[in-house]
């Protein structure tokens, strides 16, 4: 029986949150299942023109019971 633990829920949310705020002025190219490396890339770019940087930026989160969402911790 395949099982998902509460770690892997915690840790999809935080990848969620994360997205939805890059998304807001860059691209995020997420490498994709759960996994204990780079959880993707962050593709800088210039928000008036939309012209992209030459590099991005790799993402690694850590996300556990204890972080406080922004949602909940901002404004």
């Amino acid at each position: 029986m395949k099982k998902v633990v509460k770690s892997d829920v915690i840790g999809q949310q935080g990848m969620s949150l994360i997205e939805g705020i890059v998304l807001l002025e860059f691209m995020f190219y997420p490498t994709g299942g759960v996994e204990a490396e780079i959880d993707g890339f962050i593709e800088l770019r210039d928000a008036e023109t939309g012209e992209v940087a030459t590099g991005s930026v790799q993402y690694l989160s850590h996300i556990d019971q204890a972080t406080t969402p922004v949602s909940e911790s901002c404004c």
